[in-house]
This record gives structure tokens, C-alpha cells and sequence, in this order.
């Protein structure tokens, strides 16, 4: 991404962005992306039902847990 900004606002050269783009080989799609941050809170309650659960029964695997 920093070349591409390299290109588009260097002193020596401007270049428009859809050429920047194609001389880099990205899409404009991943240059805008911005990821969104998220962030969920587990359930106390539910982590310690789960904890529990691991406790009492150490071979059982992620699926069967969920179940």
C-alpha cells in the first residue's frame, strides 16, 4: 500500500490511482479495505459451564464440546 502511495504523492512523479494500481498488481477493493474491529465480551458464566465441562471430560474435542 505504501508504494502505491509512493506513486500517487511522490515529489518527483503523479500518477493516477487506477494506474498506481495496475503497476502494483492490487485491486482497489484491497486498498480501501479497512477492517472493522470487533469486540465480544464472552459470557462469564458460559466460560466457567465450559471450564467445568473440560474439567470433567478432557478428551472430548471443540465439536463435541459445542454440542
Amino acid at each position: 500500500m505504501t508504494a502505491v502511495r509512493l506513486m500517487i504523492k511522490g515529489e518527483e512523479r503523479r500518477m493516477s490511482l487506477r494506474k498506481a494500481l495496475r503497476h502494483s498488481g492490487m485491486s482497489s477493493c484491497s486498498y480501501y479495505y479497512q477492517p472493522a474491529s470487533r469486540v465480544v465480551e464472552p459470557d462469564p458464566r458460559m466460560v466457567k459451564k465450559v471450564g467445568e465441562l473440560a474439567l470433567q471430560r478432557p478428551f472430548y474435542g471443540t465439536r463435541r464440546m459445542a454440542a
